[in-house]
């Protein structure tokens, strides 16, 4: 296993990338909130030395999606990720007990839903729910599988939204009046 010496960016980040036996690149990422692990594609090379970090690899489209992703990396253990989760229609709920999520949402019985542990999720009020995290990509894979269980209603607006998103409404059948 080879290990590149971790490299400061900044006084709050450190930054360390990892080779193993030349198939797999990770990358780590220190932070004020925590650490992440990233794993590259093997096309990528990446090396990190003197407050600099450099991307090398054969696709240009590979190239900006990795450093995209390294400023989300470097957001995530710096400033952490906030998302708020509203639901829309009457006699929607959710119920927050540990680190299970049960939702009220006129099916017929309570879906329930299992958060990981480095999510931190409060509950507002009945309909709105505040979700931290330090890792955007598991913050977002919580959030669709949390939209799905109710999926948005365009004639009536009705379901799981984010804050702040923009629902697009349809319009509903009109009638020929003569």
């Amino acid at each position: 296993m080879y290990i590149n010496n971790i490299t400061k960016i900044s006084n709050w980040i450190r930054v360390s990338v990892v080779t193993k036996f030349k198939k797999f690149n990770y990358i780590f990422v220190f932070g004020i909130l925590g650490f992440i692990k990233y794993k590259m594609r093997k096309e990528i090379n990446i090396f990190s030395k003197y407050k600099k970090i450099r991307i090398y690899g054969p696709n240009i489209s590979l190239y900006y999606t990795y450093t995209k992703i390294l400023n989300n990396l470097f957001q995530s253990v710096l400033t952490g990720h906030l998302k708020y989760l509203e639901l829309k229609g009457v006699g929607f709920k959710y119920k927050l007990s540990g680190n299970k999520l049960f939702c009220i949402l006129g099916y017929s019985h309570v879906i329930s839903y299992f958060l990981p542990s480095n999510i931190l999720v409060v509950l507002i009020n009945n309909k709105l729910l505040k979700l931290f995290s330090n890792n955007l990509i598991i913050l977002n894979k919580v959030i669709y599988d949390l939209k799905k269980k109710k999926k948005i209603n365009v004639y009536k607006g009705k379901g799981i939204i984010i804050k702040g998103e923009v629902l697009i409404m349809k319009e509903g059948k009109k009638s020929n009046a003569f």
